[in-house]
């Protein structure tokens, strides 16, 4: 079976032995619109986008976004007053949203940790530049990738041999949370 990557978006793609640029393909598990359940401060959304659009909101407005796609959740926080303090938070919410979706579903965590030490990063042509790299502009801070490469490298010593235990991933003891030094 072959993969088949949209044309609008094959210029985002460079998939070689030491980069994953463009979560589309076989790789678009990667992508945070990928349908797989995360929690966040207690609540179950179907996907990273869900939690992530949700917790830029007020909690009494949160439960719609348990019940949409992960695209609609993009646009649906728009309606809503952005909290205050959300510039101060983003990179740690999707810390914790990514460290969800690899906690909670092992078959995805089992490929993150197999990308080994390839370079992840959130090509785009959407402008984006803060989360991932433009590859039109040619600029890009690619935080969803090193979140995720952060990720991969505490949960690698983590993966179990088929049929083994593990114990549940402790963001506060397995991540360093709130250091974004990259």
């Amino acid at each position: 079976m072959s993969i088949v990557i949209p044309l609008r978006y094959a210029a985002c793609c460079s998939h070689t032995p030491t980069l994953i640029q463009g979560f589309f393909g076989e790789f678009r598990w990667l992508s945070n619109m990928w349908e797989t359940p995360v929690e966040f401060e207690g609540i179950r959304y179907p996907s990273a986008e869900n939690a992530y659009q949700a917790a830029k909101v007020v909690c009494a407005s949160r439960e719609e976004f348990r019940h949409m796609k992960p695209w609609e959740a993009k646009k649906a926080w728009k309606r809503f007053d952005l909290l205050p303090e959300w510039d101060t938070r983003k990179l740690l919410v999707m810390q914790h949203c990514l460290a969800s979706k690899f906690e909670l579903n092992l078959e995805l965590r089992a490929q993150l940790v197999a990308t080994g030490n390839r370079e992840l990063v959130e090509g785009n042509n959407w402008r984006d530049t803060f989360w991932g790299y433009d590859v039109n502009l040619r600029a890009g801070t690619n935080h969803l990738g090193k979140l995720l490469m952060e990720i991969r490298t505490a949960l690698s010593p983590r993966v179990p041999a088929p049929g083994c235990q593990i114990h549940p991933l402790d963001p506060k003891r397995d991540i360093a949370l709130g250091s974004f030094e990259y």
